[in-house]
Order: C-alpha cells, then sequence, then structure tokens
C-alpha cells in the first residue's frame, strides 16, 4: 500500500548507482553511505578468500603427511565456517546500522 502523500521514488539506474558510488568514496563529510553497495562484494571476496585459504592448508597439510592430512581435511572446515558466520554477521550489523541512519535522517528532514 502506498501513502498518496509520499510517492515511491523511481527505481535507480545502473549510471546513477555507478555515480553515486564515486561520489560517496570522495564524501568527505561522510553523509553518503556506500556499505550497502559493498557488502555483498565484502562477503563474496571474503567468502572465496577463506575457501581457498582452507584448500590450501589441506594440501599443505598432506604435503607435510597424511595422518596432518586427514585432520586437516576433517576438521580445517571449522574455522573458514566460523569466518564466514562472523563475517556475514559483522556485514549485516554493518547493513543495518546505516540503514537506521538513513531512516533517521528521513524522519528528521520530514520534521
Amino acid at each position: 500500500m502506498t501513502d498518496p502523500t509520499f510517492p515511491a521514488p523511481p527505481p535507480p539506474s545502473a549510471a546513477d548507482s555507478v555515480d553515486g558510488l564515486f561520489k560517496g568514496l570522495t564524501d568527505l563529510t561522510f553523509t553518503k553511505f556506500i556499505t550497502i553497495k559493498f557488502a555483498a562484494v565484502i562477503y563474496v571476496i571474503i567468502g572465496i578468500v577463506t575457501v581457498l585459504a582452507w584448500i590450501f592448508a589441506v594440501i599443505s597439510a598432506f604435503r607435510a603427511g597424511a595422518g596432518l592430512g586427514v585432520v586437516a581435511l576433517l576438521l580445517g572446515w571449522i574455522f573458514p565456517l566460523l569466518s564466514i558466520i562472523f563475517t556475514r554477521v559483522y556485514l549485516e550489523l554493518a547493513v543495518s546500522l546505516v540503514r537506521t541512519a538513513q531512516n533517521t535522517s528521513r524522519i528528521a528532514d520530514k520534521a
């Protein structure tokens, strides 16, 4: 249900988002937030790096010895999984803080 006194803004285009990203990066007053735009990219990069580090650790452990390799294979996934979980929680916290700030700013502008 839409409120006729506050019409919905038009959806941003790809050019607007790129332009907004560069404006956000150069905004020294920190009034434009870019956290939401980067959150998904950061999550994917950290996930890929974490999995690659785990694979490298397993390969290195097998080179050191078969027993160590089996232990790394069976138990080595715990730290990468926790790392990805904590990254997700941190990014959700950051995005929620930014959205709270944006919504508070909109409320303050209406008053």
